[in-house]
């Protein structure tokens, strides 16, 4: 059972959910989290979390010191799962008690990109490009998912996945 009542870290913190569902409060805002989900609480800011007691939740972390992360949304979802192996590779990775840090530090680097690559303006992820798109246009009496799917340039099957796993 997690449950960190409100606390904060000298460092950036990133946590990276594996499996299950939790409940999370940054400042003012409030987010679960599932799968997929990466949290960023930059240093000295304030957060707690509470794993969901019906699902328990299996989570990495980690502490970074340096402004690599310093301009990026709290919470990002990691809908191809690259984050959620190089979490793992790394965790795998420090197991082996290795002093040749070389691979570890380079999954970290990897990690650090491909969050900056998820939160860059010029980058929308497919999905946010589909819920834009519905939010424009949800009062249309035309709005299919085989519009959507012509709009955006993604394939019917690869939405209806998407949005069952996350609206079951």
């Amino acid at each position: 059972q997690w449950e960190r009542s409100a606390h904060s870290h000298p460092h950036t913190e990133l946590i990276c959910f594996e499996e299950g569902r939790g409940y999370v409060v940054v400042g003012q805002e409030e987010f679960v989290t599932q799968m997929g989900s990466v949290l960023i609480y930059p240093p000295a800011i304030p957060h707690e979390e509470k794993a969901d007691p019906q699902t328990g939740q299996h989570t990495y972390w980690l502490g970074i010191t340096g402004p690599a992360l310093s301009a990026v949304p709290t919470h990002l979802h990691d809908v191809t799962g690259e984050i959620r192996w190089l979490f793992s590779a790394l965790f795998r990775e420090k197991k082996r008690a290795s002093t040749d840090t070389t691979l570890a530090a380079a999954y970290l680097t990897a990690i650090i990109q491909l969050i900056k690559r998820m939160t860059s303006q010029n980058e929308a992820h497919w999905t946010d490009r589909v819920q834009a798109y519905i939010n424009e246009h949800f009062r249309d009496p035309e709005l299919t998912l085989k519009r959507l799917s012509a709009e955006v340039g993604i394939s019917t099957s690869a939405i209806t996945h998407e949005f069952r796993r996350f609206f079951g």
